[in-house]
């Protein structure tokens, strides 16, 4: 992999917007900086979408930050929107706008040309197919997408050409770059931009501009190549900063030294094209051949911050890995990464995932294995600020992690954006494409926890299991069974792990008629994979429809597995158990209502696709809440199973439908769910992992409707606050009442989580249990404080704190406990 920057050089900064955190009281001036000064960008976030969906012809990307706005039409190779915002609004609202409120006429314009001797060369368009568009990084903090295959106008020397496109919340760059396959004469290469509104603009290499044309906000800058020869690659670039005139002065100096698995010095290098202080982290352990004795592993590094300016400054940190010839990236699939103050506290500072391990077979820029940890802190006026980075790979605070990233699929193919979370890291436990883009399905590979990994040897531990995959939301067929697919979707990542993660995907149908989201989330536990997600649509405009799924299990378009058994129950127990009859394109089960408190769907005795000696699951969903209104009137969930082929083999699917009276939505209909989609092992003998508790369920109802079930009713939690505000009951969300709480829950199964909101403060935050008549402080810490995860509520100006609590219990009795959480 190459690196992307044309230079690591000075530093370019301008004005710098710092954001306070409303209800958090300021630092003591004698005291050092700490994570409240260090929060000024927790309000600060990015989104980049198609801006009319994937599937659609205009192909049109949009990014948008807490700072600007910026469209790019593809095939016709040209920036249409570049504008500074004078406010912004709050992430969570951003997720749901729609691009006709925020981009309006066109407003800007960028012509990039190759010069060669006395001629002049525009670029006048790029590849319609999308897969030449590579989608590199994504989330909170960063976003950047190479646009490839340069089409340049008639009589252009042969050359490639590609720009990339890399956008913080506060700053932007635009690199062109060109490798010619013949030799150029007097060559050169420009790029003229004309933006919507004021930035401050510099160029690299700095001796290429820019120039400014006056009065207006137009800028060139120009890199001459008079002797440039084949097969080699130029490079130019603008970088601006909404707003602002840039100004070279020194960086942030930032120092960092490994202290875990071992102590060693780290080189910090700052890039001037992308901003970042970049942090090359070491690579300690087997990467080739992850064992058991890595499991317990955690890499610390200390980091020393100085500003010696009198202002406050923004320090954009990337923790990278995957060097040119330092191999692979270890414990990649299941990576964590939070900043920890002196102490070992969780702050809270979110921590971007981004990553690769896709080789193909060309060589590609981005294509992996890397991996690169990105996010912003403010400095102080004169501060010297002391954190710690850790990144964890399958266990945190002795139970497995849980992480949720952004996988880039360069090298792979398709090249669009893929999250993928796990637990563990072990492989991939789930994966979600919200542009649906490869196959169809929204939620696609799916594997069992701690099972029999894939391959000829028997009874392999700690490797990637067997994928079970998929399901999906909304699907959407027309009167003329004309698919509606997803549309405009954006992602929020509001936590990413160790304990919890927390992810929404937003759009809308292609037609524009309903709007979607959904929330995943998956965490810390011991036990098996549940992924819960949490769905709202709402029905803008009437819609007729031939087919519309509400919720899948197993996917029209991606399904790796096959049950030969289905069943449907509640709390109650088992209502109706049946043989599948897979294949077919068709429903083999007319619908039938859901019934119940907790309804229940299981998918068993599932037919295994592998050749080697792996184990295979059992799938279900839990429906944990439904409230429906449908055709106008309030809706239960009804069920059918549907027969089909997908990717060339007989399968059966769960969907969950409308009632049969509905033929049409109508504007006010809406959906909220939560759903939990649970991966079960077969067999007793398949799992090897510690909860003693699954182990004998599965000894009793190995492959049956049975291990569905006990999931319903086990986690069907009860949760009382006496001191603070329930919020939420599942995953358990409860409002301090000045910094505390105390609540009880009743049920339970594996490790259960628990976040406690409204919070003014981080450190050494205290969980009790009551066992006994006595308070017990609730310690799992391995590595000290590592048990624990904080975010920031940036809407609320506030810290959440979340656990996940063993809440298994003898016989899997049903048992009521007392908990009560506090801060120093």
């Amino acid at each position: 992999m190459r690196r992307g920057s044309a230079s690591v050089a000075r530093v370019v900064s301008g004005a710098l917007l710092l954001i306070a955190l409303e209800g958090l009281p300021a630092p003591a001036a004698d005291s050092p900086p700490d994570a409240r000064a260090l929060s000024g960008h927790v309000k600060d976030y990015t989104f980049m979408w198609w801006t009319h969906g994937l599937r659609d012809e205009r192909k049109v990307f949009s990014i948008q930050t807490s700072r600007y706005t910026l469209q790019f039409d593809v095939p016709a190779f040209q920036l249409t929107h570049l504008t500074p915002l004078k406010t912004a609004l709050p992430e969570a609202a951003v997720l749901v706008q729609k691009g006709d409120a925020v981009f309006g006429a066109p407003d800007a314009s960028l012509a990039c040309t190759l010069r060669s001797g006395g001629d002049v060369f525009a670029a006048a368009g790029a590849s319609r197919n999308i897969e030449d568009s590579h989608l590199v990084e994504s989330g909170r903090f960063f976003q950047r997408r190479t646009v490839n295959k340069i089409a340049w106008a008639k009589g252009a020397p042969a050359a490639e050409g590609s720009l990339e496109i890399a956008a913080w919340p506060d700053r932007l760059a635009i690199l062109l770059r060109v490798t010619p396959s013949q030799a150029v004469a007097g060559g050169a290469l420009e790029m003229t931009l004309a933006a919507g509104g004021e930035f401050g603009v510099a160029a690299d290499p700095p001796e290429a501009g820019p120039a400014r044309e006056p009065g207006k906000n137009r800028w060139t800058v120009r890199l001459p190549a008079r002797d440039w020869p084949a097969g080699e690659e130029r490079t130019v670039a603008l970088l601006l900063q909404p707003g602002a005139e840039p100004e070279e002065e020194p960086p942030v100096v930032v120092k960092a030294a490994q202290t875990a698995p071992a102590p060693a010095a780290l080189e910090v290098t700052y890039d001037r094209v992308l901003g970042w202080h970049r942090v090359d982290l070491r690579n300690d352990g087997n990467v080739a051949d992850y064992a058991e004795s890595s499991n317990g592993r955690i890499e610390r590094v200390a980091l020393t911050l100085e500003n010696p300016s009198p202002a406050p400054r923004t320090v954009r940190l990337c923790f990278a890995k995957g060097l040119p010839g330092k191999g692979g990236v270890f414990g990649i699939t299941g990576l964590s990464a939070l900043l920890r103050d002196p102490s070992g506290n969780p702050t809270g500072i979110p921590v971007q995932i981004s990553k690769n391990w896709h080789n193909g077979k060309k060589p590609e820029r981005y294509q992996g294995p890397w991996y690169r940890g990105l996010t912003m802190l403010s400095i102080p006026a004169g501060a010297k600020v002391e954190l710690e980075y850790v990144s964890v790979n399958a266990l945190w605070g002795g139970i497995p992690a849980a992480s949720h990233a952004q996988l880039c699929l360069v090298g792979w193919g398709n090249n669009q954006l893929w999250d993928q979370s796990a637990i563990g890291s072990w492989g991939e436990s789930l994966c979600y494409e919200p542009d649906q883009g490869q196959v169809g399905g929204a939620v696609l590979d799916t594997r069992p926890l701690m099972v029999s990994g894939m391959g000829k040897e028997p009874k392999r531990k700690w490797g990637w299991t067997c994928n079970v995959g998929g399901a999906d939301f909304l699907v959407f067929y027309g009167p003329d069974g004309k698919k509606q697919w997803h549309s405009a979707m954006k992602a929020r990542y509001r936590r990413v792990g160790p304990v919890l993660t927390e992810v929404t995907y937003a759009g809308r149908t292609h037609d524009g008629a309903i709007d979607l989201q959904y929330t995943v989330s998956l965490h810390r536990t011991d036990d098996i994979t549940r992924g819960l997600y949490r769905f709202r649509y709402d029905v803008r405009q009437p819609a007729p429809f031939g087919r519309l799924v509400l919720f899948q299990s197993g996917g029209d378009d991606y399904s790796y597995t096959g049950e030969r058994t289905f069943a449907v129950g509640s709390e109650a127990g088992l209502a109706k158990e049946w043989a599948t009859q897979r294949g077919g394109n068709a429903y083999r089960t007319a619908p039938a209502m859901l019934a119940g408190r907790v309804p229940w769907l299981s998918m068993h005795e599932a037919v295994p696709r592998a050749e080697g000696k792996e184990a295979w699951a059992n799938r279900g969903i839990v429906i944990r809440q439904w409230d429906a209104t449908l055709g106008g009137k309030k809706a239960a969930p009804w069920v059918a199973e549907r027969g089909a082929k997908v990717r060339g083999a007989d399968t059966s699917l769960f969907d969950i439908l409308p009632p049969p009276s509905v033929k049409a939505l109508q504007p006010g209909d809406a959906v909220e769910a939560v759903v939990e989609h649970v991966i079960v092992p077969q067999f007793a003998d398949d799992y090897y992992g510690p909860n003693a508790n699954l182990k004998a369920a599965l000894e009793k109802g190995q492959n049956t409707w049975r291990m569905i079930h006990r999931e319903a009713l086990g986690n069907d939690l009860e949760v009382g606050v006496t001191k603070g505000k329930l919020l939420r009951r599942i995953p358990t969300l409860v409002q301090a009442q000045g910094n505390q709480a105390e609540f009880t829950i009743a049920g339970g199964l594996g490790c259960v989580p628990v976040t406690i909101a409204g919070l003014s403060g981080w450190r050494d935050p205290v969980l009790e249990l009551q066992e006994g008549g006595a308070w017990k402080a609730v310690d799992q810490s391995v590595h000290g404080k590592d048990f624990w995860q904080t975010d920031f509520n940036a809407e609320e100006g506030s810290l959440e704190i979340t656990y996940s609590v063993p809440l298994d219990s003898p016989g899997d009795a049903r048992v009521r406990r007392a908990f009560r959480f506090r801060m120093p």
